[in-house]
């Protein structure tokens, strides 16, 4: 996981073999999105706008709770 600077997500990781989405979230729970493409989730962390570029992956990809 890569910390981040964000008002409600403390840290995001993605795995590429299995295309997980990783996000941890300030309160400590960790939400797991499924489905996630390479180019969407390996270079998320560095994006300006957390909250916007997560906005996007919840609309697509599946969730569940690691």
């Amino acid at each position: 996981m890569n910390p981040v600077y964000s008002s409600h997500v403390d840290a995001v990781g993605y795995d590429p073999v299995s295309q997980e989405l990783h996000v941890r979230w300030q309160t400590g729970k960790v939400s797991v999105y499924s489905g996630v493409p390479p180019e969407i989730g390996a270079d998320l962390h560095k994006r300006a706008s957390i909250g916007g570029a997560l906005k996007s992956v919840k609309a697509q990809y599946r969730h569940s709770y690691g």
